[in-house]
């Protein structure tokens, strides 16, 4: 009786590779929609009173190597808003927690960013 393995090492190394590579267009498009959907939800449900809060919302993002990082910021420079810098972003969150904006958009958004990154991994 023999008993034979065999695998497809190429296919293997090319996922090797790719990973390696880092982000591709796609996937980095992809992210960046990602965020600003996450943004955008944010904004809808973020506690308005006087409005400089949601008015402070901004977004960045950079991509150094293969490192994607998208960030979602409340809080500081609310030009023309009624506060001006905001600097009570942290105390709204904590005092709404666990359900504050934060929290509910970063759980209901995750699905975009999972769908991006299977952008990259072809799945």
């Amino acid at each position: 009786m023999i008993l034979t393995f065999d695998t497809n090492l190429a296919k293997m190394m090319a996922e090797i590779a790719q990973m390696l590579d880092g982000p591709n267009f796609a996937t980095l498009a992809a992210l960046e929609s990602a965020l600003e959907d996450s943004f955008n939800f944010s904004q809808e449900i973020v506690r308005v009173d006087t409005g400089s809060l949601r008015n402070s919302g901004i977004t960045e993002s950079n991509v150094a190597g293969d490192v994607w990082v998208g960030t979602l910021t409340y809080g500081g420079p609310s030009p023309g808003a009624v506060k001006d810098p905001v600097t009570y972003a942290l105390a709204v969150v904590a005092y709404d927690a666990p359900q504050d904006w934060i929290s509910v958009t970063a759980e209901a958004t995750k699905p975009l960013f999972e769908a991006a990154m299977a952008i990259q991994w072809g799945t």
